[in-house]
């Protein structure tokens, strides 16, 4: 529950972080989805789903289980991972979604974090998606040179975060749904400036 307590202020001020707007991704190389993907999601999407806890299991978890399977397990994925770096200064709790540069049974490294927004509101997750940012680098050891992406999503509209130094960009464009293939090659690149990916499979590879 510790990162949902931040606010941008709340950053500030603890950390010294500052925040501003940028267009993150000005070439970005769609990635169709696949057609195991498609029919997952229209699947999902005909599901009642009320809760950030459905969208997460019948949209997001597919998305990315989608771009891990067909680079050949290049990355991990963690859904519900602990992440506590410093309970004294609220670094700690449950993160929905963890992306790491190494494929391993539990989060060594955190290159990504993504925030299901709750109640569907997008701006109120930004703080808390910072916040796990912010914690990841420091969990990688806390090279301030090293650059932390995130995502808040709704699963309808999903924005992208990067933490660069001590400041926070979001990114000025926000993605939809009906734009899959753009998410899809964003989370792609984003992963790639970690991982030296293989060339994609056109379907999941489960081996």
């Amino acid at each position: 529950m510790a990162y949902r307590r931040f606010t941008m202020q709340k950053l500030k001020s603890d950390f010294g972080l500052q925040e501003r707007e940028a267009d993150l991704f000005l070439h970005i190389e769609p990635l169709q989805p696949s057609s195991w993907l498609r029919t997952t999601l229209r699947a999902g999407r005909e599901m009642q789903l009320v809760s950030e806890k459905a969208k997460s299991e019948f949209i997001v978890a597919p998305i990315l289980a989608e771009l891990r399977l067909r680079s050949y397990k290049a990355f991990s994925v963690f859904s519900g991972a602990m992440l506590t770096v410093d309970t004294k200064r609220n670094l700690n709790g449950e993160c929905d979604f963890i992306l790491s540069d190494k494929n391993t049974m539990f989060p060594e490294s955190a290159i990504f974090a993504l925030v299901e927004a709750k109640h569907g509101l997008i701006d109120e997750g930004i703080p808390q998606c910072a916040a796990q940012m912010l914690a990841a680098r420091m969990f990688n050891g806390n090279d301030e040179n090293q650059v932390i992406y995130g995502c808040v999503t709704n699963t309808d509209e999903w924005q992208f975060l990067k933490l660069e130094g001590t400041t926070i960009v979001i990114d000025k464009n926000k993605y939809y749904f009906n734009e899959l293939p753009t998410i899809l090659g964003v989370i792609c690149h984003i992963v790639a400036q970690y991982v030296d990916l293989p060339e994609l499979a056109p379907e999941p590879v489960l081996t």
